[in-house]
């Protein structure tokens, strides 16, 4: 018997059924190969890390005084701790998701918003919450 929760009614004969025929074992036809998941070049990555360090951020929301988010000037959001994060932002505005936020944390939230180009980078921002540089950009290829 089909146990559905649902308001709807629905009669299990209108369901499309798989039959066992239909199923195909299929097997891997080739071995593992690691070397083709590097899609860029040590030196690719390297400047990819570089580009996304030096991504001015447009906005900085701090609460209390700590970093909790920062809106890049290339459409990322980056949020410090999943308890300031909602999936639902992905469907909102950096302006609907600020004002969630300030929702959340009223008077204690602060916003700074920066003319293009001249906001903190992603690795200020780093250094900012962290104390210490954001090292591996220039160090880890």
């Amino acid at each position: 018997m089909l146990k559905i929760q649902s308001s709807y009614p629905i009669d299990p004969s209108s369901i499309n059924k798989l039959e066992q025929k239909t199923l195909k074992k299929t097997e891997t036809t080739a071995p593992f190969d690691e070397n083709k998941l590097q899609i860029m070049s040590p030196e690719e990555e390297q400047k990819q890390r570089y580009l996304q360090a030096n991504i001015h951020q447009s906005t900085v929301i701090e609460h209390n005084g700590k970093v909790i988010a920062s809106f890049g000037e290339n459409g990322w959001r980056s949020f410090q701790n999943n308890n300031d994060f909602n999936a639902s932002y992905t469907n909102m505005t950096d302006t609907q998701v600020i004002k969630a936020l300030k929702d959340k944390y009223g008077a204690a939230l602060s916003v700074k918003t920066y003319p293009e180009g001249q906001g903190p980078t992603r690795a200020d921002i780093h250094e900012q919450i962290h104390g210490e540089k954001l090292s591996f950009v220039d160090n880890r290829v």
